[in-house]
């Protein structure tokens, strides 16, 4: 069955349910209110009749016939002979059980209702009065409201039957358009978005929240697709050289120097690709949660320091110069992700850098961060580039890529992020970068 449907469905039967009870409740206070009339009303007539009696020598004698002429009643003497009889009703000559009071009985099928009156001469009884009533007209009464009740239910039931189906289709119509979409949306088309004009409901949240679940996945998907090119595209290089490498050094007789010089290309592409599929499982683990930060305390001053004398000779190959103000900081951080951070930073640094140029390092506590400067006055990034370093495999200038690739400062932002930081990058193309990480003071 059909959301459509159900919801039709709860609604008729909660309707139903509803209208019955109704009914019972209406039904029951009209034939109350009926039979309570009935009885005032015979209540009424005794007395008007009492007041119409006269007794003389223990006689009883009716001297207005008319004084309540509306309804059946009967006169009976002390002995219960009849004196005065109007309705014509034999069978109910029969001995009261009750003084005053009303009484129900059923005669040859037909329902009555009695009033039995005792009529007295200075406290003694010398006969009594009996009002009756047939009930014919009020049970007649209550079986025509029976029938309208069912009659109107009926109706009613139909049209909220109808109505709640086409009150559900239009409240579930979005729904629908939710679905018409989300078949139409393939991994090669997630363009497809969800009108939610005239919408603004629970269902138009969901909407768009669905919208915007498509958006991150359209976004993660076109992310993933140039991931996948631009790893395939770096891996291949490296490959192709050894192949290159390898078939030259195979096509010939070669000389212990050239073997020598295409064994240590071999090995420098080796380490270049072993390098990219290390980041990149660096990256995938991390950002699929499943790289543990083990978090220490330790002293930054000394992590800093052990990095850039094991860069030295690096940054000496570039002709940079690596400078550090120290300063004794205790960090609460991974210490391994916080050292791979930092050597990144330098390296990149070094490459970007000028023959003669500097690399400063500085360290800060201010209210509750830490905060890593990593500056250089190298070659600078430009503006339309500065937005992408981020990105994996994406370099500012391809000239000074040498070995790298194009995963550093990914993972750089990948561990601040891990410490609940962020990085904050600042550049001018020609005078220089400069790269602050904020990391909480602890967490």
């Amino acid at each position: 069955m059909t959301i459509r449907k159900k919801m039709a469905a709860w609604y008729s039967i909660f309707f139903l349910v509803l209208m019955i009870l109704l009914a019972f409740i209406i039904f029951f206070t009209v034939r109350c209110f009926l039979y309570k009339d009935a009885e005032n009303t015979m209540q009424t007539n005794a007395a008007k009749l009492l007041a119409a009696i006269e007794i003389e020598d223990n006689n009883v004698m009716l001297i207005d016939h008319t004084a309540a002429s509306d309804c059946n009643f009967t006169v009976f003497t002390a002995s219960g002979e009849i004196c005065y009889d109007n309705t014509g009703w034999e069978n109910l000559n029969y001995e009261p059980t009750k003084w005053d009071k009303i009484a129900e009985i059923t005669i040859d099928g037909e329902d009555f209702l009695l009033l039995d009156t005792q009529i007295k001469d200075e406290n003694m009884v010398v006969g009594h009065l009996r009002v009756i009533l047939s009930t014919n007209l009020i049970e007649r009464t209550m079986s025509s409201i029976s029938i309208l009740f069912i009659l109107f239910i009926s109706v009613s039931i139909i049209i909220v039957v109808m109505g709640s189906l086409s009150i559900a289709g239009a409240a579930l119509k979005p729904i629908d358009r939710v679905t018409q979409t989300a078949q139409q949306i393939s991994q090669l088309d997630l363009s497809k978005r969800i009108d939610v004009r005239g919408t603004d409901d629970e269902i138009g949240r969901l909407i768009k929240t669905f919208n915007e679940m498509l958006v991150n996945l359209e976004s993660a998907f076109i992310r993933e697709k140039q991931f996948s090119s631009d790893a395939s595209h770096e891996l291949r290089t490296p490959l192709s050289v050894i192949t290159v490498h390898a078939e030259e050094a195979l096509h010939g007789e070669k000389t212990i120097a050239e073997y020598r010089e295409a064994l240590e290309q071999i090995v420098f592409e080796s380490k270049k690709m072993n390098k990219i599929i290390t980041q990149l499982l660096t990256l995938t683990r991390g950002y699929e949660n499943k790289l543990a930060v083990s978090k220490e305390k330790f002293n930054l001053r000394t992590v800093i320091y052990d990095v850039v004398n094991e860069m030295k000779d690096f940054a000496d190959s570039f002709g940079v110069t690596v400078h550090y103000e120290q300063q004794d900081i205790t960090i609460y951080a991974d210490h391994m992700l916080i050292t791979q951070m930092l050597i990144n930073l330098i390296n990149n640094a070094c490459k970007y850098g000028k023959p003669g140029g500097v690399v400063t390092i500085t360290t800060a506590v201010a209210e509750s961060n830490i905060t890593i400067t990593v500056e250089d006055n190298g070659i600078g990034i430009s503006e339309a580039d500065l937005s992408h370093i981020f990105e994996r495999f994406y370099r500012a200038d391809k000239s000074h890529s040498g070995d790298g690739s194009g995963l550093g400062l990914s993972i750089v932002q990948w561990i601040a992020a891990a410490h609940s930081g962020n990085v904050l990058v600042t550049s001018m193309l020609g005078k220089g970068t400069s790269i602050k990480i904020n990391i909480p003071y602890q967490i």
